[in-house]
């Protein structure tokens, strides 16, 4: 299972990247809006790398870490940009 925790820290950079973007970058008035579409977009790329990862050992536990980060990383992004 220690093997295969490169798929949420995967998720994290990704997700930390677009949110970076969005808080610096993204049109104020749509940034929550956008923020959700990340959120989504982490979620599904969550997904897709535990399949391909095809481990069922520890997969809601990777599956569970990938999710709650990305949202602790974006809800974190987007309000430091809100503050800007």
């Amino acid at each position: 299972m220690g093997g295969h925790w490169w798929s949420v820290v995967t998720v994290w950079v990704a997700t930390l990247a677009a949110a970076l973007a969005l808080a610096l970058g993204g049109p104020a008035g749509a940034r929550p809006e956008l923020a959700t579409l990340v959120l989504a977009v982490a979620v599904v790329v969550a997904f897709v790398l535990q399949l391909v990862v095809a481990d069922r050992v520890g997969f809601v536990a990777r599956l569970t870490a990938s999710v709650c980060g990305s949202f602790v990383i974006v809800v974190v992004t987007t309000a430091l940009g809100l503050l800007r």
